[in-house]
């Protein structure tokens, strides 16, 4: 498409404030949580839904949010699922119960998953071939410096505010957004191939939402128990119908024989334990500065920025080192690293003082900012050059899986000891196992990445 150099920026402008607000949202609630479910009287397993109710429907929504704008208008999609997030943010800023802000977060998820895929499409095509490139890195560093100054961002409004405006907040940016895209982006129109199946969509999101849930109230049901048993069966019924559908659809949501490719299948299984232990991190942490700590929520957030900054940081020189050296080296020491920190923070309850804390952070952040973009690369490398936009909607939707599964796996054993500190020691202790589980399958990947 054409447009003046003003109108594109403004454009991209437009959709990058949209991604700001996404990922701010998602990883601000970290250091929310406490407050939320102190005015709101819930306990850490329910509150943990208000976390996790948002990265379920992303992770369900993201691969359907994608063909649909495929398949419609880019724009009108993307349009739509902007004003529902702003709706559904005012909900959940002004949510009394449970149940409310729950149901909000989940709406909001929901339009993640539309708003994601289409916003980097977007941006990408409003560019000259020569710069498109340029257009999808500048939107994922967008992305992952929203991501690390959500945790100080939560704790600032918390402070000054409440944490209700971490919610307002997106409004009036979300309308802007909506306004620029409406007068400055042409209209487009989709593929017009409407054979979409819903069937697999909900057997999807059931079979997650069984999972999450299994895990999440642990703590109340108890392992072994028919009401953990019972949910664990219908997501696995659920998601075994969704592949069983997959593999015979003849216009997949997710194509699954991607998974045929022994490469592939090792980097989405890292990627899903990276998530799992990166956003466990974000919540647990969250938590221990505060509670076990005694940490305001602004400083609190302060001391955050230690681990988020360090992505903001080495973002850009990791990119290039990924450039010049492949993505096999930097995935190797991100492991090695993630595998310190969770060693130091498991003997956190015997070393707290505020000097080991930031150490700690430091070299979560930095094995993260190496990870994430590396295996990122390297899933793309993987597979063919046609299949790349459906390998990255697989990569995505893996990672929120992951990131839902960390809060609700974590957040229920950290439950389990009276004192938070033991708690907090037995995750990272679990942590460590998945960080030995991946080094492991570090050696399945080629080595040419």
């Amino acid at each position: 498409m054409t447009l003046s150099f003003k109108h594109r920026w403004l454009i991209f402008v437009a959709i990058a404030i949209s991604i700001f607000i996404v990922d701010v949202d998602m990883t601000a609630i970290n250091l929310a949580v406490a407050d939320i479910a102190h005015s709101l009287s819930m306990t850490l397993s329910s509150a943990q839904w208000i976390v996790d109710g948002f990265t379920i429907a992303a992770a369900a929504m993201m691969a359907f949010g994608g063909r649909c704008g495929d398949t419609f208008s880019r724009k009108k999609i993307f349009q739509y699922a902007l004003i529902l997030f702003a709706l559904s943010s005012i909900a959940v800023g002004l949510s009394h119960g449970p149940w409310s802000i729950v149901i909000s977060r989940v709406i909001q998820g929901a339009c993640v998953g539309f708003i994601f895929p289409n916003g980097p499409i977007i941006a990408r095509n409003i560019f000259p071939k020569e710069k498109q490139g340029f257009a999808i890195g500048l939107v994922i560093s967008i992305a992952g410096i929203s991501q690390a100054l959500g945790p100080t961002f939560g704790g600032i409004i918390i402070h000054l505010l409440s944490w209700h405006w971490i919610f307002f907040i997106n409004v009036p940016i979300a309308i802007l957004a909506f306004l620029i895209i409406q007068i400055y982006l042409p209209e487009d129109v989709g593929s017009g191939d409407r054979d979409i199946e819903l069937l697999p969509l909900l057997a999807l999101s059931i079979g997650l939402f069984a999972l999450i849930t299994a895990f999440n109230e642990i703590s109340r049901f108890g392992f072994g128990s028919i009401g953990f048993l019972g949910f664990i069966v219908l997501s696995i019924v659920s998601l075994g119908f969704f592949v069983y559908r997959e593999f015979r659809s003849t216009a997949p949501l997710i194509n699954l024989r991607l998974l045929l490719n022994q490469a592939f299948s090792a980097i989405l299984a890292m990627r899903l334990m990276i998530n799992f232990i990166y956003f466990g991190w974000l919540f647990l942490i969250g938590l221990l500065l505060q509670h076990a700590l005694g940490y305001s929520a602004l400083i609190a957030g302060f001391i955050m920025l230690v681990l988020t900054a360090m992505i903001a940081v080495f973002a850009t020189p990791v990119g290039r080192l990924i450039d010049a050296k492949g993505s096999r080296s930097p995935i190797f020491w991100g492991l090695v690293l993630m595998l310190l920190a969770n060693i130091l923070l498991a003997l956190m309850p015997m070393f707290h003082a505020l000097w080991y804390v930031c150490i700690c952070l430091a070299i979560a952040g930095l094995s993260t900012v190496l990870l994430i973009p590396a295996t990122a690369t390297a899933s793309l490398s993987s597979v063919a050059a046609e299949k790349r936009g459906t390998a990255m909607g697989v990569l995505f939707t893996c990672g929120f899986l992951g990131s839902a599964l960390g809060v609700a796996v974590l957040g229920s054993l950290a439950e389990l000891p009276k004192n938070f500190f033991i708690g907090f020691a037995y995750c990272m202790i679990f942590n460590i196992i998945l960080s030995l589980a991946m080094i492991l399958l570090f050696y399945l990947l080629p080595k040419k990445l």
